[in-house]
């Protein structure tokens, strides 16, 4: 019906405008997936993982939010934040050639041909 699509379009823009609020409360959070070597088993590097830690819903998974940032465009502020991040903690990660960090990017970086300049 109509009301229950008007309920879930208000949702939405409510959700897109509390990953707004998260990302200047700095609620949001990274974690790190390691890389392993298939053979060794040696950690490689790691891959950076974006969390949400609302408190006034508790974690949200990213299966929630990223959707909505994508529709709100708002992803572009979420990778811009992932990557400051990312470089601001770079401490944390061995000072290696061999080590790798990855991120996930979203692909309007690229539609916008602003990847490098962010």
């Amino acid at each position: 019906s109509c009301y229950i699509a008007w309920l879930a379009t208000a949702y939405r823009m409510s959700f897109s405008r509390e990953i707004n609020l998260g990302l200047a409360q700095h609620e949001f959070e990274l974690f790190c997936q390691p890389l392993l070597n298939a053979r060794s088993q040696q950690c490689i590097g790691v891959e950076i993982l974006l969390r949400w830690n609302n408190p006034r819903q508790g974690w949200i998974s990213p299966d929630v939010f990223i959707p909505i940032a994508e529709e709100h465009h708002l992803i572009v502020p979420l990778t811009r934040y992932v990557m400051a991040e990312t470089i601001r903690q770079r401490h944390v990660f061995p000072m290696s050639s061999q080590f790798h960090v990855g991120i996930n990017v979203a692909p309007s970086h690229f539609r916008r041909g602003v990847l490098i300049k962010d």
